[in-house]
């Protein structure tokens, strides 16, 4: 049984699925629009977290490599360049090294991507933990059985 599916999910399709009554269905509907994972559109259920299955660990892991490929390679062409015009900025001046500065201004892109990606309605907002932001995402390892 799987919950993950293609095409529309609707309250008929999960209490089929999940062989569960309306009053249970509607109690995991409203844990799920209130943890900001879903909302409902014309009685579908729209993610509005990224579900991540196991079926998605070996292209996630094959796009991960080649992005790193891509990026190394695009950062080696630029990184005497960004050295260079790091020298003399105020956080050179205060002793941060050049590759710290250089993860700050990474998480700061990434940061503005999910801000994008929230702006537009396609990501919940990012929730703060010790002054860290995080964005939401599930990863189904497997199917849990709900116990009622």
């Amino acid at each position: 049984m799987d919950l993950i599916c293609s095409g529309t999910l609707t309250r008929e399709i999960i209490g089929k699925k999940l062989n569960l009554q309306p009053n249970e269905i509607e109690t995991i509907e409203q844990y799920l629009i209130d943890g900001g994972i879903i909302t409902i559109k014309d009685d579908e259920w729209i993610p509005k977290t990224i579900i991540l299955t196991s079926d998605d660990e070996v292209p996630l892991q094959r796009l991960n490599s080649l992005t790193e490929e891509i990026i190394v390679e695009s950062m080696q062409n630029q990184l005497s360049l960004l050295e260079e015009e790091y020298k003399g900025t105020t956080s050179e001046k205060h002793g941060v090294p050049f590759e710290e500065a250089l993860t700050d201004i990474w998480h700061d892109i990434f940061s503005e991507i999910i801000r994008i990606f929230i702006a537009e309605g396609d990501m919940v907002p990012m929730y703060e933990n010790e002054g860290c932001a995080y964005s939401n995402f599930i990863w189904k390892k497997k199917i849990i059985e709900f116990p009622f």
